[in-house]
């Protein structure tokens, strides 16, 4: 694979149950335990609200799929598969997602290219209101 091909930059994100907080220069306020102090923000339902959080930044090659559109619920709709193909990284899941140009994608498959050479997260794009992108 030509390295020239890693053109775009993406962030890889994951869910996390309560953010740390941060001073005004963005340094994390610290317990005196010293472990970093967290929300621990809560739905109505006592439930604890998930924020996303930066795993790491990767330079990746987009590589563009046929749409597909379909009808569900009476209504038409179409999907825009993404591929995003990054240098081979472990850990990464169907759990995690892509932001990209101000978009979130949800993974929806990864596959390795090689032996641990190459890694395409097949995405599409998370048009769900209950889930914002940022």
């Amino acid at each position: 694979m030509n390295p020239g091909t890693l053109d775009r930059r993406i962030d890889i994100q994951c869910q996390q149950a309560g953010t740390p907080l941060l001073t005004a220069s963005g340094a994390p306020i610290l317990t005196a335990s010293g472990a970093p102090l967290a929300t621990t923000a809560q739905d109505p339902y006592g439930e604890p609200v998930y924020s996303w959080v930066s795993r790491f930044i990767a330079w990746a090659r987009r590589i563009e799929s046929k749409g597909i559109e379909a009808e569900r619920n009476q209504r038409e709709g179409g999907r825009q598969p993404v591929t995003f193909r990054i240098r081979y990284r472990s850990g990464v899941s169907i759990e995690d997602r892509v932001l990209y140009d101000g978009q979130a994608y949800d993974i929806t498959s990864t596959s390795e290219i090689g032996r641990r050479h190459m890694l395409d997260l097949h995405c599409t794009l998370n048009t769900n209101p209950g889930n914002p992108s940022i």
